[in-house]
């Protein structure tokens, strides 16, 4: 639901003191840390740890970041891959990439996929620009470097469909504002969350770019990110990237979130024993803190393939983590609650809602798995080391 009207206002002044704020940002002096010297109790480490890493993160230096990934342009419809297919608009020449050689004849035909963030601005970090999908496709018979194809699409997200209904005639061209480049800085992030509320009239305060990673199940392939609901995309037999669902719940599997609209785990495994897709998610504003989610290809009654949730079991940790990642064997799933702790009432001291909290200790958790349908044990406990 769409704030009030008072609710607005309070917004607005905030943004306008957030924004005076940010010219300070230039008088703060970084002071050097402390190196850990001999005869020192395990306190003194520690702080000089946290000495250490304040000071790298006062460092952080986006515009370096920036000119290590450069974002390409779009070409959503598919090329050859060829020199003679044009000077400006070939694939070699766009990219400045060689022709692709022909492929072995035993090489797998099919639509070969890399998803990352693409069309940020200098003033952005780059995970905040939007998911943009490289398509190369290989057919069945590829006989010369001209059958192979290129495209590179942007995912069509709910994000982007709503800058695109708020532009007029004129100028006015709104633009969800980036939340990952203010790091290490709180302030400028809670003032861009509230003014893309504002803008775009919603409780979605951070854009869903969907730019971390690809997943597929059942020959259903969706664009992931870890802060927002995913898109479901499909991709034709010419290798033309189609945006078929944005903000997907896949069915009710995702449960609502404030501010992001609810999340799934970017980095998901998939066990080629049971044909399951595993996703650990985490949200710190919501016990338990963490989520695993168990997808079958297929369930009693289901509609359609892939992405059928047949187990959710929330995992209660002492303190909310960005558990980015996890692994998985036959037996066990494996949890990792490293001290990179998500606390957002950091955003009202000017700090960066993610940092590194070595207080918090490492644990590494092993999920026991039932060996008959590979699906949680809930009967057991997490064993944590």
């Amino acid at each position: 639901m769409v704030p009030p009207f008072r609710l607005y206002c309070s917004f607005l002044l905030f943004t306008r003191f957030v924004l005076q704020s940010n010219s300070l940002s230039s008088t703060i002096k970084v002071a050097s840390p402390k190196l850990p010297s001999k005869n020192l109790s395990s306190e003194d480490v520690i702080q000089s740890i946290k000495q250490a890493e304040i000071a790298c993160r006062k460092r952080h230096d986006n515009r370096a970041m920036l000119a290590l990934f450069v974002p390409v342009p779009e070409h959503p419809d598919p090329l050859p891959c060829e020199e003679s297919s044009g000077t400006e608009t070939s694939p070699v020449s766009l990219y400045g990439s060689k022709c692709m050689p022909i492929p072995p004849k035993d090489f797998p035909p099919g639509s070969y996929l890399r998803l990352g963030p693409g069309g940020y601005s200098k003033d952005e970090g780059f995970l905040d620009g939007d998911g943009m999908v490289q398509c190369i496709t290989i057919p069945p018979e590829c006989s010369q470097p001209s059958d192979i194809l290129f495209s590179s699409s942007y995912v069509d997200t709910a994000g982007r469909q709503k800058e695109r209904q708020m532009r007029t005639t004129g100028d006015y061209r709104p633009k969800y504002i980036g939340s990952l480049g203010s790091a290490p800085r709180g302030w400028p992030l809670a003032s861009a969350m509230i003014q893309n509320m504002v803008t775009f009239r919603t409780s979605q305060a951070q854009k869903d770019t969907c730019n971390t990673a690809l997943a597929e199940h059942g020959g259903r392939v969706l664009a992931l990110m870890e802060q927002s609901p995913p898109t479901e995309i499909e991709v034709t037999k010419s290798g033309k990237i189609r945006t078929k669902e944005c903000m997907t719940r896949l069915d009710g599997a995702i449960p609502s979130a404030p501010l992001t609209g609810g999340n799934l785990g970017a980095h998901g495994k998939y066990d080629y024993k049971t044909g399951q897709q595993i996703h650990v998610s985490y949200d710190p504003s919501l016990k338990p803190f963490v989520r695993v989610d168990v997808f079958e290809e297929l369930m009693p009654n289901s509609k359609r393939r892939g992405w059928q949730l047949s187990q959710t079991v929330g995992v209660d940790i002492p303190t909310p983590v960005m558990m980015h990642d996890f692994a998985l064997t036959t037996k066990y799933l494996v949890l990792l609650d490293f001290p990179l702790t998500v606390r957002p009432r950091r955003l009202l001291f000017d700090k960066f809602p993610v940092e590194y909290e070595p207080e918090n200790g490492a644990r590494i958790g092993l999920v026991l798995r039932t060996a008959h349908d590979g699906l949680i044990d809930t009967s057991k406990e997490i064993k944590w080391y």
